[in-house]
């Protein structure tokens, strides 16, 4: 950049004022300097009370006066420290040297542009202005925002407004929305992509685990309606288990479970320990009234009066005392059906 000396500076700027501020006629005249130029030195020198030319410095020192340099920090300050408004009024100078001129003459109020305020951060300091802990501008000088931002967080959030709630950690601290890229990433610098392929495996493993639990919660409900069958069947006494249960009772057994959990009998058979020809032969005779029905009152009575202490032959004992004749091995099969079993302590 050309220099020019205090002596140019001071020449120009008189012939300006005395052609009537027409710079066309000064550049012609002199050659130089260009019309910015030329306006600005006369801006300078007039604020200065029109000196000898100390306001237009000597060409090898500083460029801006301190008057200048006051005059654009105190317009930087009074309105809303804007940068750019600054330098559009003034004309000069450019966002780094106007910093450092307000770091030099006002340290600590010039306005830091910090990383954008995350939806959290941005709840708790509603909070905190909501609840009077703390003054609009105090709270937005902590995060490096401005009062009304601030403010305009509690309008939003008082309002319910979906469109601060979409947009969550996708703007910045003045509700600008972020770029393309940033949106696309999260804080661990995860791609879009990747963060959606993550979310379809978790979303396949959780409903693996739902049908895993599904089942485990069928097989549980079908093994304790096995037990409240077979106490059905049997009775509630100790030998009340499906072990103990004959071919009828087992088919019985498959055909309550198959019309109480809608399955297919052929799907119960191998848990209920019965073979497909042993169930479709049974489930023939279910019909038919039972042969020893009349003998098991009297079983029962006999096996009580014994403390349900004795086993089929002494019950078949009894039985031909009180005149009851029937063979051994058919007492046994009676007991054994319906879950008459003496139980040995040892």
């Amino acid at each position: 950049m050309v220099k020019y000396t205090r002596e140019q500076r001071l020449r120009a700027v008189r012939l300006y004022e005395r052609y009537d501020r027409s710079a066309a006629s000064v550049i012609n005249e002199l050659g130089c300097p260009s019309r910015q130029m030329l306006v600005r030195w006369h801006r300078a020198w007039v604020e200065a009370g029109r000196d000898d030319g100390g306001s237009l410095g000597d060409g090898r020192g500083e460029r801006y006066t301190p008057g200048q340099k006051r005059a654009a920090v105190d317009h930087y300050l009074r309105h809303g420290r804007c940068a750019a408004r600054t330098i559009r009024a003034l004309g000069y100078p450019c966002k780094a040297l106007l910093a450092r001129w307000v770091d030099e003459l006002e340290p600590g109020q010039r306005r830091v542009r910090r990383a954008p305020v995350d939806a959290g951060t941005r709840r708790k300091a509603v909070v905190e202005y909501a609840s009077g802990s703390g003054t609009s501008r105090q709270i937005g000088e902590e995060l490096g925002v401005s009062a009304d931002v601030v403010r305009n967080w509690k309008h939003k959030m008082l309002a319910g407004d979906d469109k601060e709630r979409a947009m969550g950690d996708d703007a910045d601290e003045g509700g600008t929305p972020k770029s393309r890229e940033d949106r696309h990433r999260d804080d661990g610098g995860r791609s879009l992509e990747g963060m959606r392929r993550e979310r379809d495996e978790i979303r396949s493993q959780l409903t693996r685990m739902r049908a895993e639990r599904d089942e485990l919660e069928i097989e549980l409900e079908i093994e304790l309606e096995i037990i409240r069958y077979t106490k059905e069947l049997l009775g509630k006494g100790r030998g009340a288990d499906h072990d103990n249960l004959t071919n009828a009772g087992r088919t019985r057994l498959v055909l309550h479970l198959a019309d109480r959990f809608a399955m297919k009998p052929r799907d119960l058979l191998g848990r209920c320990g019965l073979s497909r020809s042993t169930f479709y032969d049974n489930g023939k005779r279910l019909g038919r009234p039972e042969r020893d029905e009349w003998l098991l009152d009297p079983v029962r009575r006999a096996f009580e009066q014994s403390r349900e202490r004795y086993g089929y032959r002494r019950i078949w004992r009894m039985l031909r005392e009180r005149g009851i004749r029937v063979c051994a091995r058919r007492v046994m099969k009676l007991m054994t059906r319906h879950g008459i079993v003496h139980y040995h302590v040892k």
